[in-house]
């Protein structure tokens, strides 16, 4: 029998595979995918600590993660992955003190 864990591993790739998360979204540590200037994916956001059409930033446990751009909307945001969407210029990390 399949230990828990490991079901509820397969069910969080297949729930990334389904929404078009990248499966690192389901492992539970930051990481940025950016399509051209105008779509990133980021994972391991646990809250939004600032949102409006030129940044997003978040909490991801150990580090603060900013998008700055124009035009930027969070399109999802879903099991600690966000999907931001718009015109991106940067993607910072900021380590807490």
């Amino acid at each position: 029998m399949p230990s828990v864990s490991g079901f509820i591993r397969k069910t969080k790739r297949l729930a990334a595979d389904a929404a078009e998360f990248p499966t690192d979204c389901v492992r539970g540590i930051p990481d940025v995918e950016i399509r051209g200037d105008g779509e990133c994916f980021v994972s391991g956001c646990l809250t939004i600590l600032e949102y409006c059409c030129e940044s997003v930033k978040f909490d991801a446990g150990s580090v603060t993660v900013t998008v700055r751009g124009s035009g930027l909307l969070l399109s999802e945001f879903r099991s600690g992955c966000m999907r931001v969407k718009g015109e991106i210029a940067s993607v910072t990390f900021e380590k807490e003190k």
